[in-house]
């Protein structure tokens, strides 16, 4: 499900890293989740960073793999394991 939370002018103040810290608590620790998994666009260096400063790794690269319009982009798939 594809979101944006906010506008630019929200951007680098924390929101972000914090929604998804508190995500991933809720999947581990309410729902007894054992992995979480998304996908973000190779060029979003951005998301990147604030998903890898949360624990998510960099599992793939899948090329080509959404179109947009006329054009195809790729996408990382990232997750993180609950070590609890």
């Amino acid at each position: 499900m594809p979101y944006t939370i906010g506008g630019k002018q929200q951007r680098n103040k924390g929101y972000g890293k914090a929604i998804i810290n508190e995500l991933v608590r809720f999947a581990f620790e309410d729902l007894n989740f054992h992995r979480l998994d998304l996908a973000v666009y190779d060029f979003n260096q951005q998301a990147i960073k604030c998903y890898k400063d949360c624990g998510f790794e960099i599992e793939g690269l899948f090329i080509d793999n959404k179109k947009v319009g006329a054009n195809y982009w790729s996408t990382y798939n990232m997750s993180i394991i609950n070590k609890n």
